[in-house]
């Protein structure tokens, strides 16, 4: 029958606890101090990697922040600049609006004066009575009505 098998017992380091076992071998001073500097390259490594992060996360916060002022910066002129356009582009309307409202106002007041200056020269032209008009060229006579109408159509 074989022998039985041990299970393999996982030692953890050695606890400052516990006195070390006297059998156990002096370490060697060499490597202690290859220990030391591997420590000692090892914490500058560290320290100058968490220098160079936080320089990273500075500059990044940085430009972050000046980024975000110039886009707040171009919202904000590109939205008073819209607005100002807005309000330009009302009052143009408006101003559009008045001087065409006022175009037909004196339109109005033009059509009103022109109909009330034919409806005085015709009232005027009926209460003239028919003279005759001698062309003093031709010698040729018509009445006052027919000359107003053929001189209104050429």
């Amino acid at each position: 029958m074989p022998p039985k098998r041990q299970p393999l017992r996982i030692r953890g380091p050695p606890s400052d606890d516990k006195p070390e076992d006297s059998s156990a071998v002096a370490p060697d001073l060499k490597a202690i101090q290859i220990q030391k500097r591997l420590d000692e390259r090892v914490e500058k490594i560290r320290t100058d990697y968490l220098t160079k992060v936080d320089g990273v996360k500075k500059r990044a916060k940085g430009r972050i922040t000046a980024l975000s002022t110039k886009v707040n910066q171009a919202r904000g002129k590109d939205l008073s600049r819209l607005v100002e356009l807005l309000h330009q582009r009302q009052t143009t309307q408006s101003t559009i609006a008045t001087k065409l409202m006022g175009l037909e106002r004196e339109l109005g007041s033009l059509r009103r004066y022109f109909e009330a200056g034919y409806n005085v020269v015709e009232k005027r032209a009926a209460e003239l009575p028919d003279i005759c008009i001698t062309h003093p060229e031709t010698g040729d006579e018509e009445p006052k009505g027919y000359r107003s109408k053929a001189a209104a159509m050429p």
